[in-house]
């Protein structure tokens, strides 16, 4: 039965060359553009969830009048957010693109690097 199903279907594919193309050719545009669109979904819903206190966690910007949004925030901007606002109990900065990514913190007794991105 299944037999007979698949020669009729490879018949009607030989028959209706210019249809079948356009059928499969849409086909293999739709499950490529669903596999892009799920990879991204997936790769944004994992960013940061490596953090234990995920839900606690928030990122500055910098949002213009003109609707312009920017990251680079002035240095002296955590410590006055922070007075200003009783419930942030801390704040780090990432310092992106200088000395590409590391991090160097000297104290007297040992040298510490932490290298931000791979």
């Amino acid at each position: 039965m299944l037999q007979s199903y698949l020669k009729i279907a490879f018949r009607s594919l030989l028959k209706n060359r210019l249809f079948s193309i356009i059928n499969v050719a849409g086909l293999g545009l739709g499950i490529a553009a669903f596999i892009l669109i799920f990879e991204y979904v997936a790769f944004e819903k994992s960013v940061n969830t490596f953090h234990k206190n995920l839900p606690t966690l928030y990122r500055m910007l910098d949002s213009r009048p003109t609707g312009d949004v920017f990251v680079q925030m002035a240095p002296a901007i955590a410590p006055l957010v922070k007075k200003e606002f009783s419930d942030i109990k801390a704040f780090c900065r990432v310092a992106e693109g200088s000395a590409n990514g590391i991090i160097t913190i000297e104290s007297q007794d040992k040298k510490k690097s932490v290298q931000l991105y791979q």
